[in-house]
This record gives C-alpha cells, structure tokens and sequence, in this order.
C-alpha cells in the first residue's frame, strides 16, 4: 500500500507569482512537511535529481530543457497558450493554467501526481515480478500448473513435462486444459477422477499427492508424481485455485521395480536353496545308505559268497560312488561359476572322436535300460578345432543325465552330432515327461526343478550347467519341449578350423 512520503521535496522552476502560490498552498493544505527549493529559469534537468525532489512545478518557458525529466511534473502554463501533452516529460505529469492557479487545487494537482507515480511504479514493480515468476516457472525441470476447480480447467501450465514427452507448443495449445485427461494411462483414470474430487475439498492444511502414468509422443509411459495445495481464494475465504507440481518419477520407478525383482528373486533363489540343500541331502543319503547296506552283507556273507556275487556287490557300490561323485562334481562347476574360476581352455580336439568317447563312456555308465541311439553327420574332412573338451563335456553329459531321468527307460534318447566348417550342432531328445511352457526358461536357472517332476531325484544342475558353460563356449543352449511328449535341447557350438 502507498504511503506519502513524511516530507515532500519540491523543486519549483517559476516567476515569483507562482511561487507566492505554491508557498501558500503549502501551507494551507498540504498536511505534510514539505521542503520547497527555487531555482533560477536557467537551470537544467539532470538525472542527479531525480534521487531529490518529489515534484517539479516548471513554467512553460524552461519545458523545452526539462523533456527527459523522470519526476511528477507540473507545468503552468499562461492563460493564451493551448495545453499540448507532448510537451510533458512522462505520463505522471499535468498542467495547470496560471490565471485558475489557487492553492487549493496547487494542493490537489500535487498529492494526484504523487499518488499517480507511485500506482505507475507499483503497476510496474507488479509486471516485472509477474515476468520474474513467469520465466522462473517456465525454466523449472518440474511441470508447475493452476488449476481451478470452480470452472474444472487448468489456468496455467509450464508444459516443461510434455516437452520431456515429446510434444510441441502446438500439440500442447491443441489438448488445451484436457492434456491429462487424453494422455493419462487407462489404468489411472478413476484414480485421477477421485484426484479431482479430493481438489474440490482441499483445504489449507492438507496437500494431495498424486501418482499417475502419462503417454510418451513416441511409445511407452511416464510415471509423474504431483502434490497440490491452495493458491488462491475468493473473497468469502473459499479456495478457488490449486497450484500444482509435477516431477518425472520414472527413473526412481523403474528403480523401484528392479528392486522389488530383486527382492521377489532373493526370496524365489533362498527358497529354491532350501529345497535344493533338503534334496541334496536326500540325494547324498540314499547312496551311502546303499554302500553301507552292502558293505554290512558282505561282511556277514563274505564266506558264503561267490566270486561272481562278490562282483555283483562291488559293483553296486562302484554304481554309488559314481552318483555320488557325479553329484560332487556338478556342485563343484556351480562353484566355479560362482567364484569365476570356470574359464575356457581350448585345444586341438577332434571333435567327432571327442563325441564318440562321450556317448560310450555315459552308455557303459548307465544304470538304466535306455537305449541311446547315436548319430554322426560331418560337412567337412576337417574334425579338429579348437576347442574345451572339458566343458563340452559337461554339457552334453548333464543333458543325457536329464533325458535319462525324466524319461521312460523303454523309450530311446536320440543324439547326434553335425559338424560344419565354421560350427558344430549338438542335439539330444527324449520322449519323457517334457517341461510346461511357462517354465522352461526357470529350469536354465540354478536349483530350479519343474513342477511336474513328481519324485524323480534331482538336485536342478543340469540344464542351467549346461546352458551356462554353452555360453561360455560362446555358443547357445535352444529348449524344445512339449508336457507328456518329450524334450529336445540343441546346443550350438562355433568352431573354426585351425
């Protein structure tokens, strides 16, 4: 609000009869201190003045040096000149003629003058801090919004947050205050709805927080977390206006969903560690209940058995020992997977003599009736390459291990070998119990074992051994399997020829 100032400075540039005037005006109206400075006709505007005096009350002899003052101007003019506004400096100036000239309205025409610069400055004191608060919204990174919730519209918006969406000034102006409404995710309108409700009933001591999804220009979805408070009320004290601001929260989403993964597969790995150390001891219990069962008959038959029995009974124990460090060797490669101790040591091999020796040992190792049906096709008279005997055989073993397992000892596994100039195929297939569709990928994952398995022992190695050490060949591990029907891993393996 204005104030008068406590003592008015006043310049006068005037014959002595004006003077004479302004003195007693003064005096008698003027309800202020007030200090009166004469100056010659002579004398100049300078800008030193400005900082001095309050008003100037000029004649219309020395206008013409007095164009560029800045200050509340009166200019008398006489009773035969016409009152021409260009001669005045600047707006918040006047003129009176010198022949009405009385100290009352002296008085008058200087306290409207005053009043009227200071509404000027205050006028454009409120301009430029409508622009400052403009330019500070309009470079916020936030999105910053008005809105009012008497007429349901948006009165201002800085768009910063639908240019990070991709859109134009224009798309922006286009959607007009129903921006939110058409981008807003489908998902999120009734919650947003609600949002405006709560706006209607805001008052002063609450803020309402808001989570919404909004269309990206080019695809996907941006998370915006907005808070709203009162900005504004009518005259009766009732809010009128909400103001509003936006932030982009969908890095700190997209982190809160790694992380709630990341727990959710903490929690999938710990469990699936528990039933794997419960199976494990399953696993190792039931072999060194047999080797210790047939060591106690031997020792109290020794005398009755035969050389051929004897045999029969060592190799039962041999066929346990053999689980067992089948078993031991497989938590040993997890182990070095884990450490990063697994590494590839590749040498002159031929592979198709590599393969052979594989698929006799595993038949002359197994337990079962199944028939292993092999098959060798090459494209080329080249067999050596460089490659991981070691490895490989980890891989094409633990597959024959599942197929047997899981399959009916009846029914053939079929394996093969292709060998081409640059690669070699493995492929290995049963007609066993097959994997459900949704979780043959979590069987390449360590201790994870299917839900249709029953009571086949298992401890949930094999494949994610397998896939992981194909990879690291710098080949792949492809899954095919049908529920009932069977299942078919094909790993390929590159391998130039050196």
């Amino acid at each position: 609000m204005f104030t008068f100032p406590d003592t008015l400075h006043i310049l006068a540039i005037t014959g002595e009869s004006t003077q004479t005037v302004i003195k007693t005006s003064l005096v008698a109206h003027l309800h202020n201190d007030y200090q009166l400075t004469q100056a010659d006709v002579t004398e100049t505007y300078d800008e030193s003045l400005a900082g001095t005096y309050d008003l100037i009350i000029v004649d219309s002899t020395v206008i013409q040096t007095w164009d560029t003052c800045n200050l509340p101007t009166l200019l008398v003019l006489d009773s035969d000149q016409k009152p021409d506004t260009h001669q005045l400096p600047q707006d918040y100036s006047d003129y009176v003629f010198a022949e009405e000239l009385s100290t009352r309205l002296l008085a008058k025409t200087i306290v409207h003058l005053i009043h009227r610069r200071h509404y000027d400055a205050t006028i454009q004191d409120l301009h430029e801090s409508r622009h400052l608060i403009d330019r500070i919204f309009l470079t916020m990174p936030d999105a910053v919004n008005i809105f009012d919730r008497v007429k349901d519209k948006q009165l201002f918006g800085n768009k910063r947050i639908f240019h990070d969406l991709g859109y134009t000034d224009e798309e922006v102006q286009a959607y007009g205050s129903q921006i939110v409404d058409t981008l807003i995710h489908p998902d999120d309108v009734e919650i947003y709805k609600q949002h405006k409700e709560d706006m209607r009933a805001l008052d002063d001591d609450n803020v309402l927080h808001l989570e919404i999804r909004l269309k990206h220009k080019h695809g996907g979805w941006a998370w915006m977390y907005s808070h709203y408070t009162i900005f504004q009320r009518d005259r009766d004290g009732k809010p009128i206006e909400i103001l509003g601001i936006a932030q982009d929260i969908s890095e700190l989403k997209r982190a809160e969903m790694a992380l709630i993964e990341s727990l959710q597969a903490s929690k999938t790995f710990n469990r699936l560690k528990s039933n794997f150390i419960t199976q494990m001891s399953h696993e190792f219990r039931t072999p060194l209940s047999i080797i210790q069962l047939v060591i106690n008959n031997i020792d109290r038959n020794i005398d009755n058995y035969t050389a051929e029995k004897r045999q029969e009974k060592i190799k039962t124990i041999y066929l346990q020992i053999k689980k067992l460090i089948d078993m031991l060797n497989k938590l040993f490669v997890v182990s070095e997977v884990d450490t990063g101790k697994l590494i590839l040591a590749e040498k002159q091999t031929d592979v198709v003599q590599w393969y052979t020796r594989t698929i006799d040992r595993f038949e002359h190792n197994l337990e079962t009736s199944h028939q292993i049906i092999s098959a060798v096709q090459t494209h080329t008279t080249h067999h050596k390459r460089m490659v991981d005997p070691t490895l490989l055989q980890y891989i094409l073993e633990n597959i024959l291990d599942n197929c047997v397992k899981f399959s009916d000892p009846e029914t053939p596994i079929h394996v093969s070998l292709m060998l081409e100039n640059d690669h070699f195929t493995l492929t290995v297939q049963d007609a066993g119990i097959g994997i459900p569709e949704d979780e043959q990928d979590k069987v390449l994952t360590p201790f994870y074992r299917a839900s249709n398995i029953g009571q086949i022992a298992g401890i949930g190695l094999g494949l994610y051994i397998a896939n992981y050490v194909s990879r690291l060949c710098g080949g792949a591990l492809i899954l095919k399997s049908e529920v009932s029907a069977g299942t078919e891993v094909v790993v390929n393996i590159p391998a130039q020829v050196k």
